[in-house]
């Protein structure tokens, strides 16, 4: 399985583009999960669709699960935290 954490989404960096073209993102979150306590910083990872998204307002101020990859990336949408089992 995974690792996943659950997270809301307090900032949004745009970072130099991958060598595809595509944007990197920085992601501060303000999280519970074990391992990351309280306002931690991720990389989403590289040439991730989500990277798109995460700036939309509907990502705000709700918790969403996320999937890290084995870089510890954010690497994938997992659900909204209230419907994820």
């Amino acid at each position: 399985m995974a690792k996943t954490i659950t997270a809301t989404i307090e900032k949004t960096t745009r970072l130099r583009n991958t060598r595809n073209g595509n944007p990197r993102w920085e992601v501060e979150v303000l999280t519970s999960t074990p391992g990351y306590p309280g306002r931690t910083t991720f990389l989403l990872a590289a040439d991730c669709s989500l990277g798109g998204r995460i700036e939309n307002s509907e990502f705000r101020d709700v918790p969403h699960v996320y999937e890290l990859d084995r870089y510890g990336n954010i690497a994938r949408l997992v659900g909204v935290a209230d419907f994820v089992s």
